[in-house]
């Protein structure tokens, strides 16, 4: 079982020290307003997890977790590369479109919006689970390995068609792992085969389900089981590697992981250390071989003439985080470049589902591509999504950002609690919260409104229909209790959990 306490001590001493570290390269270093923006950055992390602190969180697989590690390597990592060793080639570089001063601003609008996703948190998420009763889920097996089958049948003939449609096999030695758009010949207008790679997709879910049934699993099912999970997921990993979907993969493997965790009540903090590692070392070289084979050259002509700025720059300069360059770029360009959308991106993913087959003048759902147009000189083959906090500016200036993010806390906040503090008791949050917690306190802050929405939609249904098919579900009495500060909030529920 992981220290937990100490582990929230040490993100405490991480944050303190980047904080130092900041004030340290500002003093040696200079950069006025820049330099500023580089020790500011390190600000919301330390809030967040003071946050931890004084409530005593003791989960690891909290959502505040994974907004913090967007924020570190988005915000206070980017700030830093950005201000003192980036070379002036990227699209967020200072001189372009954002300066030391706008940074500030950038920076400071991302504390506001922190503050009040924590008050927002605050009010709805618990430290401990308040409940009389436990619940006891029945897994109906053969149910759980016919849906896996079908589920694996569907993600396997999607994949071979995205296969085909982007001729992956054909070029696996040049685009093993790249971004692929398709572009309609009659609009111009690129796709991801956003209802092809939801197909794909099934492959996962697959493996959620099963591989969180095999660990409860007791009887002959056990190893058929086990088979299932294994060719789920490694079918489940092809997807965001072929098409360089870091998000993809890292949503991916962590919700494995916590399904484990909540299974087997807790992992040791040095496998969780281990496996963050090779996580980051694969999100490198993911960005590693998009470098290489989008401006075709070698691995080997990349690894020698590549530095190690350029090499880490796939992580610490993505727009995939919130990130702080795009988000200074927004509140910079906003309304001198870009009017105010008044709501209406908020709108957007209503109209989604819609086939352009079947409406010719469907309007681009996705905000990003404007903003990438406007903004940062990109087609609308590609674009650059607002973040969370740019969004909110784009539709409502500043008084978007402590509102819109006062809601996100409390959606958060409801996540948690709802399915967060159940998953070491109830199979149904166990995986509705391994499936979706990562993927939405990683996308939230960082894409758009109607991506978020969409792609969350997308896992989330899928996943309650499959669990309402499997699973039976029934209250029994229980004599645990949930013990109390000595300001009234819950610390940490006593009843074991049930297997």
């Amino acid at each position: 079982m992981a220290s937990r306490n100490s582990f929230w001590s040490i993100q405490l001493n991480i944050s303190i020290a980047l904080l130092a570290l900041a004030v340290i390269a500002t003093g040696l270093y200079g950069g006025g307003f820049a330099g500023l923006s580089v020790v500011l950055s390190t600000v919301p992390g330390l809030m967040i997890t003071v946050f931890q602190l004084v409530r005593r969180e003791r989960e690891i697989f909290h959502p505040l977790l994974f907004l913090h590690l967007t924020i570190l390597f988005g915000v206070t990592i980017q700030a830093a590369y950005l201000v003192y060793f980036d070379d002036g080639t990227h699209r967020f570089s200072l001189g372009r479109i954002v300066d030391g001063q706008s940074l500030l601003v950038g920076v400071s609008a991302i504390c506001i919006g922190v503050l009040f996703l924590l008050l927002g948190f605050s009010r709805t998420g618990q430290t401990g689970v308040r409940s009389e009763q436990n619940t006891r889920t029945s897994i109906n097996e053969k149910r759980v390995i016919i849906l896996s089958i079908i589920c694996m049948l569907i993600g396997g003939a999607s994949l071979v068609y995205y296969a085909s449609v982007f001729s992956v096999f054909d070029n696996l030695s040049s685009q093993f792992s790249v971004k692929r758009r398709f572009v309609s010949e009659q609009t111009g207008i690129s796709s991801t085969l956003t209802w092809v790679r939801f197909g794909v997709n099934f492959c996962q879910l697959a493996f959620f389900i099963s591989y969180a049934t095999y660990l409860r699993s007791s009887s002959d099912n056990k190893k058929l089981l086990g088979r299932i999970a294994i060719v789920a997921g490694l079918a489940g990993v092809v997807l965001p590697f072929i098409a360089s979907s870091r998000l993809g993969l890292i949503t991916f493997v962590l919700g494995g992981v916590m399904i484990h965790h909540f299974s087997t009540n807790g992992w040791s903090v040095k496998r969780l250390q281990g496996i963050g590692v090779f996580v980051l070392i694969t999100i490198m070289v993911m960005g590693g071989l998009r470098y290489a084979q989008t401006r075709s050259i070698t691995l080997s002509n990349y690894l020698y003439d590549t530095s190690i700025t350029q090499m880490v720059e796939p992580i610490v300069g993505s727009s995939n985080f919130l990130a702080i360059g795009k988000t200074s770029a927004v509140i910079e360009g906003v309304p001198s470049v870009m009017d105010f959308e008044y709501g209406r991106t908020y709108l957007l993913w209503l109209i989604a589902p819609i086939p352009r087959s079947m409406w010719e003048d469907k309007p681009i759902v996705r905000i990003g591509a404007e903003v990438g147009a406007a903004l940062f000189g990109t087609t609308l083959r590609g674009g650059v999504p607002p973040g969370m906090i740019g969004e909110l500016f784009l539709n409502f200036g500043w008084l978007g950002i402590p509102i819109g993010m006062l809601v996100f806390g409390l959606f958060l906040g409801f996540i948690h609690t709802r399915y967060g503090l159940r998953a070491y008791t109830d199979f149904r949050a166990r995986v509705i919260y391994s499936s979706i917690v990562v993927f939405i306190a990683f996308s939230g802050p960082s894409s758009d409104f109607t991506g978020m929405v969409g792609m969350t939609l997308q896992r989330l249904i899928p996943i309650l229909l499959m669990l309402a098919y499997v699973c039976q579900t029934s209250q029994t009495r229980t004599h645990s209790r949930t013990r109390k500060s000595r300001r009234g909030k819950s610390v940490k529920p006593v009843a074991a959990r049930p297997r």
